[in-house]
């Protein structure tokens, strides 16, 4: 008979296979089109290997996620430490601790407010030097974060290239996805540029990643173009962030 602290250990077991589990599925399940499709299978899947394993298994099972999501965010940190020693920005570290429920918005708390140098308007980075969001509301102790794809996002870009380069306008498109916008006709965009922050626009960095073009949209009787851009964490975001809270060029 399994005696209380046991049944305990056994509960906490099929809490941690379920909540991380299915962060691991996805990698799986990477070709299931609809994000629906995809989160039933992740949790039946779930479901059903945990009633199928013992509680070895299961320990065997919760110590290879535990050590995969460990290294993953090792990696993330090395990234952030590489983006911090060749930055010309002072930054600091914040960790997302919550999603908003608002279906118009597309925005993150993270752990880390005004107390810590946190300020509206400034850029929220992840890995080595990728853009994901904006601070907009800060509070004391947390700061809300509003995404690239949230629809009021605005962001200055840029195509680099060995003359001026392309500017455009980075926008949220619906809370699915970010199109660079206000292209004019005449330039030439290609499937694969690279795009960035321009550097042009108060408290955000140049060169900070927001993507790559994925499809462009052209229309000869226009004036201006736009492209659709794949950005990066558009799946998941990172756990960890760094916030950036001054530009050292600026001492």
């Amino acid at each position: 008979m399994i005696n209380g602290g046991d049944r305990m250990k056994f509960l906490k077991n099929i809490a941690v296979i379920i909540a991380i589990g299915l962060l691991v599925a996805f990698i799986e399940l990477s070709s299931v089109a609809h994000p629906l499709e995809r989160m039933v299978l992740r949790v039946s899947g779930a479901m059903k290997g945990i009633a199928q394993m013992s509680e070895s298994e299961m320990k065997t099972r919760t110590e290879h996620i535990r050590a995969l999501l460990y290294n993953t965010e090792i990696v993330e940190l090395r990234k952030q430490l590489t983006y911090k020693e060749r930055s010309d920005v002072r930054t600091i570290g914040a960790s997302i601790s919550g999603t908003t429920t608002d279906p118009s918005r597309t925005q993150f708390l993270i752990d880390r407010g005004s107390r810590d140098g946190i300020t509206a308007g400034a850029p929220v980075i992840a890995g080595d030097g990728i853009l994901i969001g904006i601070v907009y509301n800060v509070s004391e102790r947390v700061s809300m974060i509003m995404s690239l794809r949230d629809p009021r996002s605005s962001i200055l870009a840029l195509i680099p290239s060995e003359t001026d380069g392309i500017h455009g306008i980075a926008k949220g498109r619906f809370n699915v996805g970010v199109d660079l916008t206000y292209i004019p006709i005449t330039k030439e965009l290609t499937i694969g540029d690279s795009i960035v922050t321009s550097g042009l626009q108060q408290g955000i960095p140049a060169g900070l990643v927001l993507g790559t073009v994925q499809e462009v949209r052209k229309n000869p009787q226009e004036l201006f173009q736009s492209a659709e851009l794949a950005v990066p964490y558009a799946e998941s975001m990172p756990l960890d962030v760094l916030v950036v809270t001054e530009n050292k060029n600026n001492e």
